[in-house]
């Protein structure tokens, strides 16, 4: 009956629509490079629990805007799915740092400060 808990979407046109209707971000990937979906998700002030592996863990503190698990630890992902939505001041805390950091490194306008700076400073 996981289809009356869980929605599996697939590919989504409007991806924050459906984002916005979560508490958690769950990712169980294998490898990534820069997840735009979990930026989406920061954005959007979600709690996540990631797959520790690359990409994943350069977005994600440790309980700070959520919480990593170890690939093929399904206990501890599941533990930290629970953890996260039976605490809704610890929910509430990691969807806020999740835009905080979203704000600090990841916004448009950090990036492309980020990039002129990079630009003049190799001139």
């Amino acid at each position: 009956n996981l289809e009356e808990k869980i929605q599996f979407l697939g590919f989504a046109k409007q991806p924050e629509y459906h984002l916005s209707e979560f508490n958690i971000y769950l990712s169980t990937s294998l490898y990534e490079g820069l997840p735009y979906s979990i930026i989406e998700a920061m954005v959007l002030k979600k709690a996540l629990v990631l797959s520790n592996v690359t990409g994943n863990n350069e977005l994600l503190i440790n309980e700070y805007n959520g919480e990593l698990f170890h690939l093929n630890d399904s206990s501890k992902a599941v533990s930290s799915i629970l953890s996260i939505y039976y605490n809704k001041s610890k929910m509430e805390l990691y969807g806020k740092n999740s835009y905080l950091l979203y704000q600090q490194k990841y916004s448009l306008e950090k990036m492309i400060t980020d990039l002129k700076n990079l630009y003049l400073s190799a001139e």
